[in-house]
């Protein structure tokens, strides 16, 4: 019976990344029917600018508790969630101090205002759930992820439709977060009771020491994506460069949902196993991570890739200007998401275990280097079109996955690795 009770709560917790995602489809989808063009843009405009801030300021608390809390003694975990609660509140100290000064620069204040508002709340409810979710409580982790996502659509659509405005649709969003934030405290004792006076320097120095270097990593990454995104732009301004942009949009939205819900409960069993006895004692876990989510991103890009051989599918997915130029980018896009689900999620693992972040940090430099290098050959040699730089980013990603891959061959087969590293 436990069994049954520990995986349907590993089945719950992954069902709340799915159900996340279809909730932010369908606010965005529902807001812009009651939004003028120019007030859905301004509502567009915020949520992005505020997502952004939100990864920019509270990543690396987040990635810090990926790899910190609870701590491989129970006696530790106090002190680890009172070193990450100070942090997150120095952060959004220093962030609203920010947003206080770019008030001053002509920046509309309510852009300014809700913005900072929704990237502290998104900030505090995404770690709220990452705790939860390393703490092993799944539980709450899902009924918390699920309900953030509720709270977050019907504000938004109740605000656009109350108002008809961007700032009546943003109140609503940030009046879901407000509420999701009471009902964490209420229902996550461990947060609640949060002995604050137990934080530690030397913890929260550690935290600043993995946590940002693995945030800049993972906006170098998220950078490799987006300087493709501008080339496609830059060389493909019309419908073709239009479609193809869709076939991104697409196409990585899939694997990101399936390799956060897998990933989600995968990965913390991992962590635990290797901060009790290193790679020796976490390896079978971490084996069985990697062919489960190899497997399943394997599976799933060539189920995209079948169905996008067939004519109807491309009819139905895609607007009838782009239906012509859509398939090409379309399959391409599918493989390369497929291939950097791997590269940003599963390549650099053991690296993050043993908190080697300058070798998570090289091979994110090494991908958007090469990525741009490989773009600028291909417009070199004549090929400027919007397949072309997809095929480009492909062939570096792929390249990077094999110095990711021989960066972690040589972390688990090191004996000075087997023991676990220092915090």
């Amino acid at each position: 019976m436990k069994f049954f009770g520990r995986l349907g709560r590993r089945f719950a917790a992954m069902a709340s990344y799915g159900y996340q995602a279809i909730a932010a489809l369908a606010l965005v989808l529902l807001v812009g029917r009651f939004l003028k063009n120019a007030e859905y843009a301004h509502f567009s405009l915020t949520m992005a600018t505020a997502q952004f801030a939100a990864i920019g300021a509270f990543e690396w608390v987040r990635l810090a508790a990926t790899r910190f809390y609870p701590g491989p003694a129970a006696k530790e975990s106090p002190k680890q969630l009172a070193s990450l609660a100070t942090a997150f509140a120095i952060s959004a100290l220093v962030g609203l101090f920010a947003a206080a000064s770019a008030l001053l620069g002509g920046i509309s204040a309510d852009v300014i205002i809700i913005g900072a508002l929704l990237a502290v709340s998104q900030g505090a409810t995404d770690l709220q759930l990452t705790l939860a979710r390393f703490r092993g409580d799944l539980s709450l982790f899902s009924r918390g992820q699920a309900i953030r996502a509720s709270l977050l659509l019907v504000g938004g659509i109740t605000g656009a439709t109350l108002t008809h405005t961007a700032i009546g649709a943003l109140c609503g969003v940030l009046s879901g977060y407000l509420v999701t934030l009471f009902i964490a405290l209420a229902s996550d004792r461990p947060l609640r009771e949060t002995p604050w006076g137990e934080a530690s320097k030397a913890l929260i120095l550690a935290h600043v020491k993995y946590g940002a270097p693995a945030a800049a990593a993972s906006v170098l990454h998220l950078g490799a994506t987006l300087a493709a995104r501008y080339a496609i732009t830059l060389i493909a301004p019309g419908v073709t460069g239009a479609s193809a942009l869709m076939a991104f949009d697409l196409m990585q939205r899939p694997f990101s949902v399936v390799t956060a819900a897998l990933h989600g409960v995968l990965y913390p069993p991992v962590v635990a196993a290797y901060d009790k006895g290193g790679f020796a004692y976490a390896k079978p876990m971490l084996q069985r991570l990697y062919i489960v989510e190899i497997a399943c991103i394997v599976v799933l890009g060539s189920t995209i890739v079948a169905t996008l051989l067939l004519p109807q599918i491309i009819s139905i997915i895609a607007p009838p200007a782009f239906q012509p130029s859509f398939a090409l980018p379309g399959i391409l896009a599918a493989i390369l998401f497929a291939v950097r689900a791997i590269l940003i999620n599963l390549a650099p693992l053991a690296a993050h275990l043993a908190k080697k972040i300058s070798l998570i940090m090289l091979t994110a430099t090494f991908d958007i280097i090469l990525m741009s290098a490989l773009v600028a050959l291909t417009f070199a040699i004549g090929h400027k079109d919007a397949p072309s730089v997809i095929a480009a980013f492909l062939a570096s990603s792929s390249i990077t996955i094999i110095l990711a891959s021989g960066i972690t061959l040589r972390l688990l087969s090191s004996n000075a690795q087997l023991t676990r590293s220092p915090t």
